[in-house]
């Protein structure tokens, strides 16, 4: 937790940060800006190091690198980068011998003079904060508010902080890593949905849970109907805003008395309910271009998000041109009738069901990549009962094959050792009228350095596919 922020604080004042990527440059330039005295620790050798790294080394910076680059961290104030466990030994250590543990998430929303829009959970974040920014940029686009995008969404916003006014309005999205031992500060905090993620870095579900929960500090809460965690949550705080695409305004009422308003799909049309009933309709269902019952939960939390700051015009103008966010059930190529969607940012087996469950047809799925430490369990019974078949590819797709296999032995369930292979071996087995799903239920960091480059990767296969007539 950092202490309350005062000009010139950082002036000649030991800070680490723990790993140089790209969240991490941007806070290295500020703190050194404003006359700290910084060390970069990672485990990149030198060799291998950007030249935006190196450039701070000659603004003043001390690199500490390679395998053992954690065995003398210090400092006043440690930075650390969100894939390491606050639970580290080494950051254990560093704290128990008065050092401060903070992120870089955690000091921008300490130095940003703006109303932030916090956004969180295990699946729909992405979709969520970037169509709240597209709301929020439909109804202010010309009227000297400027609206700003960032945070786990991969953009890092302490390049913008010198222009972000107190007038202005910030989307944030925010991953448990970062939120993990923090204190964050944002005027409205959404949780779209809480399910296992991440067990192989927080240990446990209840840990995941906490990390997620502090982004509800001192912000108006804004939580899903739809999930039994979210809808604990929302007991325990007041006046909560809630949203579902599977509940009435009435059920959610019943259960949550105390909620301020709920968003819902009521007859044909997405509309915000108060508790006396007043009904407030947002825009009609059928200007929706996204599809799946889970990115309509998306939607209306957007529409919660952006409640009371912009009107019903800017919301249907925005929802009814949104096509959704790359690598997210993304249409790739039509091919002799077959279809190829790339979802690489199903990360999760939970993500995976939701994306089967949006599909017209029963697919024929790519699995694989690098587990989080969950049960494969649940992937195994969506893909028996929502897929026509799978292939299997990467670290965990061994497991997720036998998982599988068990529940169902006579499931079309192929392994190949190499990704490039599995999607050639579900085009194979593909016939006109099917849909091939690259859905992987696991990270990529078996493979790739993210999901993004899986995703480009399995949509640049796909389009190198020759046509017939080739």
């Amino acid at each position: 937790m950092l202490p309350t922020i005062r000009v010139g604080m950082w002036k000649d004042r030991e800070v680490s940060i723990v790993g140089i990527g790209r969240a991490n440059l941007p806070l290295a330039d500020y703190l050194l800006s404003e006359g700290a005295r910084v060390t970069l620790l990672d485990r990149t050798p030198r060799a291998s190091l950007s030249a935006a790294a190196l450039s701070l080394e000659r603004r003043g910076a001390r690199l500490c690198l390679g395998d053992g680059y954690l065995d003398a961290l210090s400092g006043e104030v440690i930075f650390r980068t969100p894939g390491i466990p606050s639970t580290h030994p080494a950051l254990v250590a560093a704290q128990r011998h008065g050092a401060l543990l903070s992120d870089e998430a955690e000091l921008f929303m300490a130095l940003c003079p703006a109303k932030i829009l916090g956004i969180t959970g295990s699946d729909g974040k992405t979709t969520t904060a970037t169509l709240t920014h597209r709301i929020l940029k439909e109804e202010y686009g010309g009227a000297g508010v400027s609206v700003f995008l960032g945070g786990n969404i991969g953009v890092s916003l302490f390049p913008v902080l010198p222009r972000i006014r107190p007038s202005d309005l910030v989307v944030m999205e925010l991953s448990s890593f970062q939120l993990e031992g923090i204190t964050p500060r944002v005027a409205r905090a959404c949780i779209t949905n809480l399910s296992e993620n991440h067990l192989d870095h927080h240990g446990d579900f209840d840990t995941y849970l906490r990390a997620k929960s502090a982004i509800l500090s001192g912000a108006v809460p804004i939580l899903s109907g739809d999930n039994a965690h979210t809808r604990a949550l929302a007991r325990t705080l007041p006046h909560p805003l809630l949203f579902s695409a599977e509940h009435s305004a009435q059920e959610l009422f019943s259960e949550l008395p105390d909620a301020r308003r709920c968003f819902c799909v009521f007859g044909d049309a997405l509309c915000a309910v108060s508790p006396d009933g007043v009904t407030r309709r947002l825009l009609p269902l059928d200007a929706v271009r996204l599809r799946g019952r889970f990115n309509l939960a998306n939607i209306l939390a957007a529409c919660a998000l952006c409640d009371g700051l912009v009107g019903q015009e800017s919301l249907r103008c925005a929802v009814s041109t949104f096509d959704g966010v790359p690598h997210r059930m993304q249409s790739v190529r039509t091919l002799s009738g077959v279809r190829y969607i790339n979802s690489s940012i199903d990360t999760t087996p939970a993500r995976t069901a939701a994306t089967l469950s949006a599909m017209e047809t029963p697919p024929i799925v790519i699995c694989g990549g690098r587990g989080k430490g969950l049960s494969y369990a649940k992937l195994a019974t969506a893909l028996v009962g929502m897929a026509r078949a799978a292939v299997f590819t990467g670290e965990d797709g061994k497991a997720m094959q036998a998982e599988l296999l068990a529940l169902d032995p006579d499931f079309p369930a192929l392994y190949r050792t190499a990704f490039a292979d599995a999607v050639c071996a579900a085009r194979a087995i593909a016939h006109a009228g099917d849909t091939v799903l690259l859905s992987p239920a696991a990270t990529a960091y078996d493979a790739f350095l993210n999901y993004e480059q899986r995703g480009r990767a399995f949509t640049e296969l796909v389009l190198g596919f020759p046509t017939p007539e080739e």
